[in-house]
């Protein structure tokens, strides 16, 4: 049994939530809203903010009015690790991400709500410092206490403002804001107590100003571009999110928008938290009409039998005749539609793989059916949503006026039972919820290598010296995640972002040539990564490497997660310049000498990159990664060849 999912022998069993919630605390009304998060300005690009991108939650949640202070965290855990003593009322400071997460599930058994985390031990160093939460699962939906996703306290610290600040888009604006003395208060460069500036319009204070407070979420590098719901961040990292900025650092770090990482196992001056936690309500709220975003893909769920509606016989074909039904839910891509607006008030309503929804042959008739086919924007591919109820639409055809229909009848729960147009009638076989799509719902699928041009390497890898580091068969001299890399018609496949397939072996100088290609997501990269370090047995990152991208020229440095700290001597426009696209099989040789710091890398026989990292202690010997970037992405690696100890000290697949 996981620490903390079982009530103590004799102890009230866990519950569900709270009679009413504690004394300080206050209700965030989230659920069904939605806010523009991040932000994207010249200058400040570095600290992944972006891209802006829209957030919608399906539950309320509810969080104290301030930051947890020293008497709170003294009397639950018996210490007070604050290196600012003197006045309990302040937040407390020093803590880890781990002490809080400890924290919380110590409010939790004390209240007997089930916890947010479970784990499997707790690991402390000599001195007793917690080091590590092995096998750590968190479920925000569990009724416990826990740490803010990154998404809500942005939301909270915007309460409603689109603002740069939340109190206006230049810090001069600072001065006109009453709620925002931080500065006077702090002017003894120590955090304040709690509680002694004006509110938000939330209710809520101190978000910005006092302490860097932790959040749920891994630090994962640039957001998604599309619409999240429910975000909690990537599935893994090293480091955890921290926001609001601390009473050292000036009012940039008070942005709304703006957030920081550190490793989990941190103690520092800076460092505090609050919590919350979620409240009872359904786990999935249909959208308001308003909010459909053509850019994001919906389930259409039927109510009367909670089954999603699905393009039969599966993915991967677009044509006529194939009929729209209820089944059981997959998450497969025939469950998945998007919405387009065509005309005012109606919409096509596309399949994942690319047909639209129609009525066949323009059928006016009752029982006509439903199914998918080319898309031509006639008026029987045309349909509006009409509200029923807070729940539920009807969706009916232009060119009938009649309604989509479960066949069967409203006692129809079956799979497979066909979506037909019918006289729009108060039956629960003709209301639908339209339920936004998750992570959950779309599973990786590994494209067939024959869709994607294939590039061969111009050289005799055996005559240059060379030996292969991939047998084109099997993942062997590799260790990395079993759900992300597999091999697939010769070549090694990542479908599941932010870690690195590594090397057993470790390296020192060396050159490597490799073959790569994005097949899903071209504006993504992967990359090449080296002078990191192994992670323990079932752990999966980076490893704090250095990352070289071909086809770009691009650099990244895991340890700060940013540009890497070193000199270029080329940049190029490879799009324009070279016609290179990351779509197409494309040839990268990288130079790496340890002893200079130096790497120079070549695409299709082309330099692009000579780089000189100016910090030595960089320069590491270790594995190299195979880098899969980004969410679940389709990125390729085949025909690895390795020289070490290079006999030449030049790119040997140049252009003659």
């Amino acid at each position: 049994m996981l620490p903390g999912t079982e009530a103590a022998a004799g102890e009230p069993p866990v519950q569900e939530h709270l009679a009413s919630l504690p004394s300080g605390w206050v209700k965030i009304d989230s659920r069904g809203k939605s806010f523009e998060m991040g932000e994207q300005f010249a200058g400040h690009r570095w600290t992944y903010t972006y891209p802006v991108h829209p957030v919608a939650f399906t539950y309320d949640f509810a969080m104290s009015a301030t930051a947890v202070k020293q008497a709170e965290f003294l009397g639950t855990m018996g210490s007070n690790p604050t290196l600012h003593p003197g006045e309990v009322r302040r937040p407390v400071d020093n803590v880890s991400w781990f002490d809080a997460v400890l924290y919380c599930n110590a409010l939790s058994a004390r209240d007997h709500l089930a916890p947010v985390y479970a784990y499997s031990s707790i690991v402390r160093d000599g001195t007793g410092v917690v080091i590590d939460l092995p096998d750590l699962k968190i479920n925000i939906r569990a009724p416990g206490y826990r740490l803010l996703t990154s998404a809500e306290f942005e939301f909270v610290v915007r309460a409603g403002t689109t603002s740069r600040w939340f109190f206006g888009d230049t810090d001069g604006d600072q001065a006109k804001s009453t709620d925002f003395a931080w500065s006077e208060l702090n002017s003894e460069h120590t955090p304040h107590p709690v509680g002694m500036l004006r509110p938000n319009a939330l209710g809520i204070y101190d978000m910005t100003g006092n302490l860097w407070m932790w959040c749920n979420d891994w630090y994962g590098g640039e957001y998604p571009s599309t619409r999240q719901v429910d975000p909690v961040g990537p599935p893994s990292g090293q480091e955890r999110i921290a926001r609001g900025g601390a009473f050292k650092n000036d009012v940039n770090h008070q942005r709304s928008a703006y957030h920081w990482q550190w490793a989990p196992d941190l103690h520092n001056f800076e460092l505090g938290f609050r919590i919350a936690r979620t409240l009872p309500g359904v786990a999935e709220s249909p959208l308001p009409f308003a909010d459909i975003n053509e850019d994001t893909w919906y389930k259409i769920v039927a109510i009367h039998s909670g089954k999603p509606l699905e393009i039969a016989g599966g993915t991967g074909i677009t044509q006529a005749g194939r009929p729209l039904q209820q089944h059981a839910a997959t998450g497969a891509d025939n469950q998945l539609f998007r919405f387009k607006r065509r005309q005012s008030g109606y919409y096509q309503i596309f399949a994942k793989d690319g047909g639209a929804l129609q009525i066949r042959a323009g059928s006016m008739l009752d029982h006509a059916p439903v199914e998918e086919g080319p898309s031509d924007g006639a008026d029987n591919q045309l349909f509006t949503l009409v509200k029923d109820t807070d729940d539920a639409y009807s969706i009916v055809a232009k060119s009938s006026g009649y309604g989509f229909d479960v066949s069967g009848g409203a006692g129809s729960v079956g799979d497979g039972a066909q979506v037909i147009v019918y006289p729009c009638g108060n039956a629960l076989n003709h209301k639908f919820a339209i339920i936004e799509a998750t992570l959950a719902d779309f599973k990786p699928v590994v494209a067939p290598l024959a869709k994607v041009p294939s590039f061969r390497p111009p050289f005799d890898a055996a005559a240059a010296g060379m030996r292969p580091l991939f047998d084109g068969k099997t993942l062997n001299g590799w260790v990395g995640d079993p759900t992300c890399w597999s091999v697939v018609d010769g070549a090694i496949v990542g479908i599941k972002g932010n870690q690195n397939l590594m090397t057993v072996e470790d390296f020192d100088d060396f050159r490597i040539i490799v073959s790569t290609i994005q097949v899903d997501s071209p504006t993504n990269h992967q990359g090449i990564g080296f002078w990191g370090d192994r992670l323990p047995p079932g752990k999966y990152g980076y490893g704090g490497c250095i990352d070289f991208m071909p086809p770009m020229n691009w650099t990244w440095d895991y340890t700060t997660n940013r540009g890497a700290n070193g000199t270029l001597r080329l940049s190029r426009d490879l799009d324009k310049e070279l016609g290179i696209t990351r779509s197409e099989w494309t040839q990268a040789e990288i130079l790496v000498s340890r002893s200079q710091g130096r790497v120079r890398m070549a695409v299709n026989g082309i330099e692009v990159l000579d780089y000189t990292d100016r910090n030595p202690a960089r320069f590491k010997s270790g594995p190299i990664g195979l880098q899969a970037h980004g969410g679940s992405r389709d990125v390729r690696y085949k025909d690895i060849f390795i020289e070490t100890a290079p006999k030449q000290s030049r790119l040997i697949t140049l252009k003659e």
